[in-house]
């Protein structure tokens, strides 16, 4: 059986009561169309550190609290996986865990995946995590990655390893300025969808891209197939969602698939 997947995106913001009213129309939108499953943007819920804020001294924690609770309840109502970033407290309370959190159909916490390799620039900022998250929807086992880890094949490999199908990987990859744009971010635009598509192909792996379309945004949602051929896509800053069906991966050509056994049994991330 095909398994429909939503991907969304819209402009993440640090109005968190904005970001939640997004994320519940969207849930509805996922649901109308039939998806089984809806991915969201990188701190979609939360607003992203540092570009939202800067410090987390006046941070509403409650209001987080209250607004994950309403994601949770529209799991719940439409029946839907809802995959969802935000960011969740630790130890060292100046330095979050960036997180995406995985609510199943009866609106329950299934698990979370904090993100593990941080950027330099998000050290400051972040606590990585330290463990892969794998769980399975209608058949298809599903593993979670989280924007700067696009650059690093070992997140896929090991993905690979533990048997996943598909890995959802969410970014916020946007709010850059003219100049950081021009810079930077035109380039990115290109190179990350490009390598994303790499990562499906070497590993035989369905890929589900979500983006905030704050702009300037670098690339609009995005599904790639175990084969590495652009499978939907969205459009760039446009507050939408994409649906597509996925198939079985084995009806895909894999040419480097007789290899693989062999060379994913030696994947670790250390």
């Amino acid at each position: 059986m095909p398994l429909r997947v939503a991907s969304a995106q819209f402009p993440v913001s640090a109005d968190l009561a904005q970001n939640a009213d997004h994320v519940r129309t969207q849930i509805a939108e996922a649901a109308a169309g039939g998806a089984r499953l809806i991915a969201f943007p990188e701190t979609a819920l939360s607003g992203y550190t540092p570009t939202e804020f800067p410090s987390l001294a006046t941070f509403d924690w409650d209001a987080l609290t209250g607004h994950t609770a309403s994601v949770a309840d529209m799991a719940r109502t439409h029946a839907i996986w809802v995959l969802v970033g935000s960011i969740v407290a630790s130890e060292d309370s100046t330095r979050p865990f960036n997180t995406v959190l995985v609510f199943d159909p009866e609106g329950t916490l299934h698990g979370r995946y904090d993100k593990r390799l941080l950027a330099q620039s998000e050290l400051r900022h972040f606590t990585p995590g330290d463990a892969p998250l794998v769980f399975e929807v209608d058949g298809f086992r599903c593993g979670v990655a989280i924007c700067h880890e696009w650059r690093y094949p070992e997140i896929y490999r090991e993905y690979a390893r533990l048997g996943a199908d598909l890995v959802v990987h969410s970014w916020y990859d946007g709010a850059y300025d003219d100049a950081s744009w021009k810079s930077e971010g035109e380039d990115l635009a290109d190179v990350i969808p490009t390598t994303t598509r790499g990562h499906a192909v070497c590993n035989h792996l369905w890929i589900v891209g979500s983006n905030t379309a704050r702009p300037h945004s670098c690339f609009a949602p995005f599904i790639v197939r175990p084969d590495g051929v652009l499978h939907a896509r969205g459009t760039r800053e446009a507050t939408e969602v994409v649906v597509a069906d996925l198939t079985n991966r084995d009806s895909f050509a894999d040419p480097s698939g007789h290899h693989r056994p062999r060379l994913v049994s030696d994947a670790r991330l250390r």
